[in-house]
């Protein structure tokens, strides 16, 4: 009997999910990830400028993926909602690597380079679904 389980598809980008929540029946829940998505167990730590920490982490993946939860829960996807999401998100997952570098991160900066993409997504998302009418 094999132990294998295909992930599905994405529904919000080409290719496939990064991984499926797996839930039993006293609500336990467990992640099963693609192989392509791996999680950072070790701590290693990264040093850059905040420019180049919001660009490694404040991704277009990351964004896309967040803002589909919010679409999900029926919630407007706002700069203030996806802008806060997304650093939790980001401090959540790269903790280890932002706060064990040889160099302390700039976190104001940071936050502000963070807003920055932030903005430049929801710009670029409105560009492409075109005016509202």
């Amino acid at each position: 009997m094999s132990n294998s389980y295909a992930i599905p598809q994405s529904k919000w980008h080409d290719g496939p999910a990064e991984g499926v929540v797996i839930r039993n029946k006293q609500d336990q829940r467990a992640k099963l990830l693609h192989p392509d998505f791996r999680e950072v167990d070790d701590t290693v730590p990264v040093d850059g400028s905040a420019t180049e920490l919001a660009e490694k982490f404040a991704t277009q993946h990351r964004f896309e993926k967040l803002a589909a939860k919010f679409e999900d829960r029926g919630r407007s996807v706002t700069f203030q909602a996806l802008y806060e999401q997304v650093l939790e998100d980001i401090i959540r997952e790269e903790h280890k690597q932002l706060y064990h570098g040889s160099q302390s991160v700039d976190m104001s900066e940071f936050r502000s380079e963070v807003a920055a993409r932030t903005q430049a997504f929801l710009d670029d998302a409105q560009s492409r679904s075109g005016p509202s009418n």
